[in-house]
């Protein structure tokens, strides 16, 4: 045996190496790269649906509160048109549509935040349930039957993680 490492290279094994390495390559592409990357996109996607309906339920907040201060803005140009006879009656209809608008936009604060809420934790649920169904299918075809329960522990945490940020 030569001590020169040059010497004690072969080709046949570095073709071989070569070749199990682009073979392990695909097929991890082909099993485990792509469903991952194909549910990470349908993830993004539903998150930005999400964020649109928000962005829609701020909209409609803003829309109340334009409207109440539209609401607040007659009551004070009635008090301006009616005399001092009338100011104090003037002025008790006008603190009642000020809790009228104050509550109507609260109200509807309180339902676009929760209208927003149950479509998040919808989205969140269908993607938990497709990330533990991809992974699943994933890790069955690479090691082999895997508890269910340690797939959902896992995609759990990722799922905590990734809506943490």
């Amino acid at each position: 045996m030569a001590l020169n490492p040059i010497e004690q290279i072969r080709p046949v094994t570095i073709v071989g190496m070569i070749t199990v390495f682009w073979v392990t390559f695909a097929a991890l592409k082909r099993v485990f790269y792509g469903p991952v990357l194909e549910v990470m996109v349908r993830r993004r996607q539903k998150i930005a649906d999400a964020t649109e309906k928000v962005t829609e339920a701020d909209a409609l907040v803003a829309s109340a509160r334009q409207e109440a201060e539209r609401i607040l803005q007659e009551a004070d140009t009635q008090v301006d048109k009616i005399g001092r006879e009338a100011a104090e009656e003037v002025e008790t209809e006008r603190q009642e549509k000020l809790v009228a608008a104050k509550e109507e936009a609260d109200q509807l604060l309180k339902d676009g935040r929760t209208r927003v809420g149950e479509v998040r934790k919808q989205e969140e649920a269908k993607v938990r349930s497709e990330l533990v169904g991809c992974t699943t299918i994933a890790c069955n075809k690479l090691v082999g039957k895997i508890d269910p329960r340690l797939i959902e522990s896992v995609v759990d945490k990722v799922m905590r993680a990734r809506l943490a940020v």
